[in-house]
């Protein structure tokens, strides 16, 4: 890497671990890559993002580290632009899926599983300490009483599946299956566009674990063939951040605009996500086991400062329809702690996901808690 610029393919979650990396190894990185138009331009710090096809064109030599777990299609289109891997450009394959893997066939008797997606694990590039919401409730609640299956982008669809199969898993083996199940779910899992992205599928993390089950699963094998076709499809995402840490005029519009296709819209009972979370709520009764969905803090007071009270409106609106669907349908109460939280609790003021500090995540273990012991869910 020596004498060349370095850029981090990917602009997410892992695009900024691996930045976090390189400035504690104290390793010059010039800029982003990524295939997303609608973030060209735009900036993480002080971190330009760039499209490949500009960067193709520079006559500096130049390094690449490609941050996405499935990186099959980065790759491909590294190496069709001449660039050679090991070489011009590495990709790291994650444990994460391995440690996922061994965490889903735990057999051991723990009476609470957490099930989510990055809200596990992300933290804020700036934050204070570094202990993921995981270790956090882990420390807690004890490893041996609680177990956390987290995954970034992962949709309800998915761990309807993951649970169904868990039960058979656990019935089979002669395991105890846990008493309580709490999925943290946020209104964005319903706009009927997060189980489409090809960062959400993670097939071959299904595949490990299909390969581990030790039954066939006629339904569980359709399903991996479907996220094998949305794998393929273009994949596009928010900002971790905005206002000052980005720099084209059009990123606070762009902004504006994913916060509002992601919060303020009317929930649709039909959509994927909805369906296959009442789904999950009937199969745990069925199982006697106490399913738990927990509505994670939104940073409300940013959506307020771009839209005023309108965001307060649609986002009640949503959080109400989910809790009554729950209710009557499937007997479930809605943990709400959508405003548990100020915008000081989150990784930055001006965030447009629900990524909190880690007093931030104090205060939602506290509050985890305090259901758990004393009932309370939330207003």
């Amino acid at each position: 890497m020596r004498g060349r610029e370095v850029y981090i393919f990917g602009s997410g979650i892992r695009g900024c671990c691996f930045l976090k990396f390189c400035e504690i190894k104290k390793i010059e990185v010039t800029g982003f890559i990524d295939n997303d138009p609608n973030k060209e331009g735009g900036c993480i710090g002080r971190y330009r993002i760039h499209s490949f096809e500009v960067i193709a064109k520079r006559k500096k030599p130049y390094y690449v580290i490609v941050s996405p777990e499935n990186a099959e299609g980065i790759v491909r289109q590294l190496t069709g632009n001449g660039l050679m891997q090991g070489k011009d450009f590495f990709s790291v394959e994650a444990g994460l899926y391995d440690e996922f893997v061994k965490k889903f066939f735990r057999k051991d008797g723990y009476s609470c599983l957490f099930l989510g997606d990055c809200i596990f694990s992300q933290v804020g590039i700036k934050d204070e300490r570094y202990d993921s919401f995981e270790k956090m409730l882990y420390d807690e609640f004890g490893r041996d009483k609680a177990n956390v299956l987290g995954m970034h982008g992962m949709p309800i669809r998915t761990f309807y599946h993951l649970v169904r199969l868990f039960f058979f898993k656990m019935y089979a083996g002669g395991g105890r299956i846990p008493k309580k199940i709490i999925l943290a779910v946020n209104t964005v899992m319903f706009t009927g566009k997060k189980n489409q992205l090809p960062r959400a599928q993670h097939t071959p993390l299904l595949k490990k674990i299909s390969d581990r089950l030790g039954f066939e699963d006629s339904e569980f094998e359709d399903y991996i063939k479907l996220t094998e076709e949305r794998m393929e499809r273009f994949q596009t995402d928010a900002f971790v951040t905005t206002g000052s840490n980005v720099q084209n005029r059009n990123s606070m519009r762009i902004a504006a605009l994913k916060m509002k296709l992601n919060y303020m819209y009317s929930l649709d009972e039909t959509e994927e996500g909805v369906v296959y979370l009442k789904k999950l709520a009937l199969l745990c009764k069925e199982n006697q086991v106490e399913f738990v969905p927990f509505l994670p803090p939104v940073n409300y007071e940013y959506g307020e400062s771009l839209f005023g009270a309108e965001f307060h409106a649609c986002c009640r609106a949503n959080a109400r329809k989910l809790k009554d669907m729950l209710e009557q349908e499937c007997g479930v109460t809605l943990w709400d702690a959508g405003y548990l939280l100020s915008k000081e609790y989150f990784a930055a003021s001006d965030t447009i996901n629900e990524i909190t500090n880690y007093s931030g995540r104090k205060k939602e273990v506290a509050f985890l808690k305090a259901a758990m012991e004393e009932g309370i869910y939330g207003k």
